[in-house]
Order: C-alpha cells, then sequence, then structure tokens
C-alpha cells in the first residue's frame, strides 16, 4: 500500500512540477518575447520540454518522479507543436501577396465614417467597389460568402467581440484593391448573408462587404489624418522625431492582435485594441470604483461578427437581479489614463465578454499613427474642435444620460462619494445656516425638466438620502448621523452644481 501511494505522490508532484514550468515557459515565451502566431506556441512546448529534462535530471535519483515528468513533458510538447503548426500554416496561409501599382510603395486615400464613428475603406472586388470596416480586433479579414468562387482551404474557429465563438470556412480571394496596393490570393473568413439581415453586424447595408482584419492590417503603417479623414498606408516604418506634440503608446502582440496598456483609477490594464468596437473601453472584470451609479442595465447593444445568431430582443434587467452573465454588463465611469492622458469620468463598460480599446481613442487626436511594423501607436495632437466619437465627449453624454434614465425609471440615481459632497442650506425653524457632508453611498432623487423647443433636459435635485454628518455654523454644533438623513433641497439651497445637475 505505501509502494502505491509513493508513485500516486510522485506523479502529482510531476504534474504540479509540469503546470509550474509549463506557466513559465508561458510567461518567457508568449508574454515576453513578441512571436510570430503558432511559433510561440512552439517556443512554449520546447521550452517546456527542456526545463523538465533539466528537472528530470537533478532528480534522477528519484525514479518514478523523474520520469513522469519526462513522459508528461514529452506528450504535452508533442501536442503543442502539432497544435502550434497548424495555425502556423494557417497564419501564413491566410496572409496576403502583396502588390502596388506605384515604385514608392505609399499611398493616401480617403476614409469614411459612419454615426458610430466607425473607420471604413473603399475597396475594388472584381471591378465592384464596395466599404470594409477598418478592424484592429478581427484575426482575419471577413467577406461576404457570395464571393466564394472556390472551395475553402480549411475552417478556423474564430471568436467574435462578444465572445461567440463559430467554425468559418476560410476561402480565398484573387484580388482586393486599395487604390494603389493589391492583396491577391487573401484568405479570408466568409461571413454568412445573414450578418446582412435582421440584427446582423451590417443589417440592410448593401455597400460594406466586409471587415479589413489583421492579416491584412499587420503588413503596413496606417496613418490617419482624422481632421481631414485621410489615410497614409505605407510598408516602411514610420518615422517622428521632428513631430511635436506627440505620445508613443507600445504596441503588444497577443496572437495576430495588439494590446494596450491602460489605468484604470491607477491600476495596470492589458486590452486590445479594437478599432471595430466603438465603446470607450470594454473590461471583463468587475472594476472597484471610487465612483459608481447606480440604475437600470440595459443589454448591451453593440454588435459582433456573429450577432445574427442571437436576435431574441429581450428587454434590459435591473442589476443584482439573476440572469446570465451576458447580461450583467455595467456601464460605469472611471479615471480612464490612456498614453499619460487621464480622462475622468470615462465610461467603460465591466463585466464584459472581452477587454477592449476601441475607436474613440482615435476621435481624441488630429492624427493617429498605427505602426504595426515597429509595433508602435502614435497620437499626435490632441483635437482642438470636440466631436462626438472622442472618449470625453461620449462618457459626458453618457453620464448624463444615466442619470437620466435611472430617474426617469426610479425617481433616482445613486452615487458613492469616495470625498464628501458638501451641501449648504437654512433651517426652516431657526434659520440657521446648516452644512450637510454626504459621504459614501447617497440616493439622490431627482425630477426631468424637459424644454422640447430647445430640446434641452434639466436633472432637478429634490432630495437627497445618505450618511454624513450636519453642522450648524451659528452654533458650531456637528452631528453625525450613522443611518441614513434625508435633505429636502428647495430653490434656495446652493448645491454644487457640476456634481448635483446636468443638462444635455
Amino acid at each position: 500500500m505505501n509502494k502505491y501511494l509513493k508513485v500516486l505522490i510522485s506523479v502529482f508532484g510531476a504534474i504540479i512540477t509540469l503546470v509550474i514550468v509549463f506557466f513559465l515557459g508561458v510567461a518567457v515565451f508568449m508574454n515576453t518575447l513578441d512571436l510570430q502566431p503558432g511559433l510561440d506556441v512552439i517556443a512554449t512546448g520546447i521550452s517546456t520540454l527542456l526545463f523538465s529534462l533539466l528537472i528530470s535530471y537533478f532528480f534522477r535519483k528519484t525514479k518514478i518522479y523523474s520520469k513522469s515528468i519526462l513522459v508528461l513533458s514529452i506528450i504535452t510538447c508533442s501536442f503543442l507543436i502539432f497544435k502550434a503548426s497548424i495555425k502556423y500554416k494557417m497564419v501564413n496561409e491566410v496572409k496576403p501577396v502583396i502588390e502596388w501599382s506605384n515604385t514608392n510603395h505609399k499611398q493616401t486615400i480617403p476614409f469614411f465614417v459612419t454615426k458610430t464613428g466607425h473607420i471604413f475603406l473603399k475597396t475594388n472586388i472584381n471591378s465592384e467597389e464596395n466599404y470594409m470596416m477598418f478592424d484592429t480586433g478581427m484575426d482575419i479579414t471577413a467577406l461576404h460568402e457570395k464571393f466564394n468562387g472556390f472551395k475553402a482551404i480549411d475552417t478556423l474557429n474564430i471568436t467574435s467581440s462578444q465572445a461567440r465563438k463559430q467554425d468559418v470556412a476560410i476561402h480565398k480571394l484573387d484580388s482586393l484593391s486599395l487604390g494603389a496596393l493589391s492583396l491577391k490570393k487573401l484568405g479570408y473568413g466568409a461571413m454568412s448573408r445573414k450578418a446582412w439581415e435582421n440584427c446582423g453586424i451590417f443589417a440592410n447595408k448593401d455597400s460594406i462587404i466586409g471587415l479589413l482584419g489583421n492579416n491584412v492590417i499587420n503588413n503596413f503603417v496606417w496613418d490617419f489624418d482624422m481632421i481631414n479623414q485621410e489615410i497614409t498606408i505605407q510598408e516602411n516604418p514610420f518615422i517622428n522625431d521632428s513631430i511635436p506634440n506627440k505620445k508613443v503608446i507600445p504596441l503588444r502582440r497577443k496572437g495576430m492582435g495588439w494590446i494596450v496598456d491602460v489605468k484604470l483609477n491607477g491600476k495596470k490594464k492589458r486590452v486590445k485594441l479594437d478599432s471595430g468596437s466603438n465603446s470607450i473601453l470594454n473590461l471583463t472584470d468587475s472594476i472597484q470604483l471610487a465612483k459608481t451609479y447606480a440604475y437600470f442595465i440595459k443589454k448591451s447593444q453593440s454588435k459582433g461578427v456573429f450577432s445574427y445568431l442571437d436576435c431574441s430582443g429581450k428587454e434590459g434587467v435591473k442589476a443584482g437581479s439573476n440572469v446570465s452573465k451576458n447580461h450583467q454588463k455595467r456601464s460605469v465611469f472611471v479615471n480612464l489614463e490612456i498614453g499619460e492622458t487621464l480622462y475622468k469620468d470615462a465610461y467603460v463598460i465591466d463585466k464584459s465578454t472581452s477587454n477592449l480599446l476601441g475607436v474613440p481613442l482615435f476621435w481624441e487626436y488630429e492624427r493617429v499613427v498605427l505602426d504595426f511594423i515597429s509595433k508602435k501607436m502614435h497620437l499626435i495632437n490632441p483635437v482642438q474642435k470636440s466631436n462626438s466619437h472622442q472618449i470625453s465627449i461620449k462618457s459626458k453624454v453618457e453620464l448624463q444620460m444615466t442619470k437620466y434614465n435611472a430617474i426617469k425609471q426610479a425617481g433616482y440615481y445613486e452615487m458613492h462619494y469616495k470625498k464628501p459632497v458638501v451641501i449648504k442650506t437654512k433651517s426652516k425653524a431657526s434659520q440657521d445656516t446648516l452644512i450637510f457632508n454626504f459621504k459614501g453611498k447617497t440616493r439622490i432623487f431627482a425630477s426631468i425638466d424637459m424644454n422640447y423647443s430647445t430640446k434641452e433636459i434639466k436633472v432637478v435635485v429634490d432630495s437627497i438620502l445618505g450618511k454624513g454628518f450636519v453642522l450648524n455654523t451659528k452654533t458650531g454644533k456637528s452631528t453625525k448621523h450613522n443611518k441614513k438623513i434625508q435633505l429636502s433641497l428647495n430653490e434656495n439651497t446652493p448645491l454644487n452644481e457640476k456634481d448635483m445637475t446636468n443638462k444635455l
């Protein structure tokens, strides 16, 4: 019995050791080094095997443990190399052959913007002019299935921005042109024609034929002039030594996509750069907030490649109710820092399905250069004239609408004040001046004053309910309220207008 127990302990120890070694290999080769997709997994498998051989050698006297590590590592390495070789082959199969009709391998063409702020490029396929969305969140270019002229070369399991997975047939396209740039033998994922119907991503938009993905995007430098809405495409790295007022943000490769470092309330977070998302920021985890707004949560209106598969149109649900994870997305407001630029009360969706930094970042600047050759993003000159697509404006509007919708549905909204909000008023009985300090979770009751002629919406605060203390400035007496105290407001009560009233 002791002999079998010893064997089990040794095998269990070998498994734990291999797991640790494997994640060490992942940390070294997949996160630290910027290897091409497929090669990173192969490197991880080989490093795991080498580390295991070293451990086996040091513990060669403990034969069961040593041999268990060796056998498990060989199996793991073989499996990883097999899977990675398939992925590596696929990456190279979908990579296009690049041809230019000019000699400098550079061109400037216009881009087009929808009401959502997404960027589209005019393309030519089989002498037919259409539009494609510039989408850094899509690993592979996706086109309408009507272009499927030949038998599929393979099948690829694609994950959308809504974390929905689907097997997609991979086809080859003879040629796709962007002005002077031709992409020959381009591998693409065939999108079902249902994506152009009902609640699909391109519902009733026949002029759009798909998404320009990273198997094309990663081969070039994309220089966006956000003011004149032009884009310069080139193969050579971007040189910016003489450009003032710029910020350079490193891009880290993950698979075929790109990762950006941001800060949320001072804490670092890695998110995927996704120009196909018009949300400011989506996060999978729940943010620990200094200030939050409680209100009815609606199901996300964003659409993914496979949104046509989920056209149930269910109503929004209230926070905290017993619903599925996909319906638990929260819209919150945080301090978001990107490239040393701080956006206060930035509108963020947490408890989401993916970590995505969207296209509103582009609209904060006059010029954005995505240099995938040098793995850098250049943000040049903050915009002087605001627009509805940028982070700051979208956040302001969403904050106002958040309060408006909460009041409309429940008659109040809730805020959590890390620092006290101070309200000065007078006692009706004694006419003494009182100062109310509310801190922590505070419920704000309000009404909506709407001017239909000017389309102006004003939030009028009626009363505030929360914990804090009251100071009588005449007597100097201070009363702390551990239980909630409600303050009714009137026209003569001075308010902190920045915190308490909003106009849309």
